[in-house]
């Protein structure tokens, strides 16, 4: 497939990217005790993004299970790539927290420190990783899977979506009551995302603007959906849940659906807009696993969605942390190994 056909998956790559970091930036207006204008900015905001993770799994399952890869050249080629700069960053993670503890005269000895360094690399150097892990788990089942879906109908794929869908409806307590002791956990989970991804690249929409029409209701309720139920449940309980802004519950998955199918085989023209897109595109795996770091430093500097009126602080703070991430991953890039590190 040609670089410009790819463009589309590109922009969404971009996008997410992008949109993973104001998600990051806008989550403590939810949790802070502030006014009540800050915190329906914060659940506007951040229910506006939640495609986000989910775009990244669909885009995986988009260009990967059409591949024919042998399931040693796959670990090689794809597996390794996720998990070297995986390793790398959680390092710099652990490091950090290590800092974080000396600061606070934590007393720390080998026994402890050895301790601390397994359960990190067990359960995740920092909170973003989780994203990793999961990934991590689904590239290991894509040399499976991979040759029953390049061997399906579409009906037979939606087969599979369709019941995933159910189980994606169980995640609201309301629904859970009409599960069943049917054990329908091979259909549940992320790699579904992957699978609908792969679907909707191969679903071929002759008239444009019905797909337009279709990805702006989609998107549109999913986001009402989500801003409203928060509120509802925010209302309710007196404090931050999350329930609506869980990836695996069917108002994410509609807007996910949405944005996908918005810029599916939607190209810039602008050359800048372009530059800029591709580089974002080139480094998004790198500073993705970057950002979370660069953040707690601006926020140590005082740059966070507190510091100024949150419609100014939010983007301010997105831009900043998006050039500091993408410089760090670019200049790591150009050390001697570092494409291999950096991500």
């Amino acid at each position: 497939m040609s670089e410009t056909k790819l463009q589309w998956a590109e922009n969404l790559r971009a996008l997410a990217t992008i949109s993973v970091i104001v998600l990051h930036v806008t989550a403590p207006l939810l949790t802070s005790i502030g006014s009540l204008t800050s915190w329906w900015i914060g659940n506007i905001i951040e229910s506006s993004v939640r495609f986000s993770v989910p775009i990244f799994f669909m885009l995986t399952g988009s260009f990967l299970f059409d591949k024919d890869y042998s399931t040693e050249i796959f670990l090689k080629k794809r597996f390794l790539r996720v998990v070297v700069p995986f390793l790398f960053w959680s390092i710099i993670y652990i490091l950090f927290n290590l800092t974080l503890k000396l600061k606070h005269q934590e007393s720390l000895d080998f026994y402890s420190v050895l301790t601390f360094i397994t359960d990190q690399l067990k359960n995740g150097s920092s909170y973003h990783l989780w994203f990793v892990y999961t990934l991590l788990g689904i590239y290991l089942f894509i040399p499976i899977i991979s040759k029953w879906i390049r061997n399906s109908t579409n009906s037979e794929i939606l087969y599979f979506l369709v019941i995933w869908a159910i189980t994606v409806l169980f995640t609201y307590p309301l629904l859970s009551i009409f599960e069943t002791k049917i054990d329908l956990s091979y259909f549940t989970g992320f790699l579904g995302y992957t699978i609908l991804g792969y679907y909707l690249r191969k679903m071929n929409f002759e008239r444009s603007k019905k797909k337009d029409s279709i990805a702006i209701f989609l998107f549109s309720s999913g986001l009402i959906i989500t801003i409203s139920g928060t509120y509802f449940l925010f209302n309710l309980k007196g404090e931050k849940n999350e329930l609506f802004y869980n990836y695996l519950t069917l108002n994410v998955l509609m807007c996910s659906i949405g944005i996908y199918l918005f810029f599916k085989d939607k190209y810039v023209k602008n050359q800048f807009v372009l530059k800029c897109l591709n580089l974002l595109n080139s480094y998004s795996y790198g500073i993705y696993l970057a950002h979370v770091l660069i953040l707690a430093l601006l926020t140590k500097a005082g740059i966070n969605c507190f510091f100024i009126h949150p419609l100014v602080g939010i983007p301010l703070t997105t831009v900043v942390c998006l050039l500091a991430s993408a410089i760090i991953v670019y200049v790591i890039n150009k050390l001697p190994f570092g494409k291999y590190i950096s991500g």
